[in-house]
């Protein structure tokens, strides 16, 4: 008998976890923020900083609120709230891997790719997100590259 063949013969033990694991700390939630946050940048391509700042406003009423503030011209910053998450990068490095997002070789910002427009359209189709996406609805108009630096640079 092979290898693979006695593992599935083995009994599983299944052990309940300590603990709740929220949404946004699963790898897949924290991809589809970022896939989701891809369309709301101008161009319909973000960099870095614009997929930082459409995530944290992703993750929170209030911060979509205060980025819609801030973007009809509102207010001058959003030094007090605004604040890089370093697992955004790791969403960014998973969906790029999973070649889900690409670069652009002519501006070098990062675009759904035909994958990642199918699994896009996939979770809008269902009612999967739907608190992201109503966050991300707030938006007046697609963030800028020069809102999202300025608000980058507050950091």
């Amino acid at each position: 008998m092979s290898l693979p063949a006695q593992l599935l013969e083995l009994p599983a033990h299944i052990t309940p976890r300590p603990y709740r694991v929220t949404a946004d700390e699963r790898p897949l939630w924290r991809i589809s923020v970022v896939l989701l946050a891809v369309p709301c940048a101008r161009g319909g391509a973000a960099n870095r900083a614009q997929l930082h700042v459409l995530y944290w406003a992703a993750r929170s009423h209030h911060h979509a609120q205060q980025l819609a503030k801030f973007m009809r011209g509102g207010c001058k910053s959003l030094f007090v709230a605004f604040n890089a998450d370093p697992s955004t990068d790791v969403a960014i490095a998973l969906a790029g891997s999973s070649q889900l997002l690409a670069r652009d070789d002519r501006n070098g910002r990062l675009r759904l790719t035909g994958t990642g427009s199918d699994f896009l359209s996939s979770v809008l189709a269902s009612e999967a997100m739907e608190h992201e996406r109503e966050r991300l609805a707030l938006l007046p108009k697609k963030l800028s590259l020069g809102d999202a630096r300025s608000l980058w640079r507050a950091t």
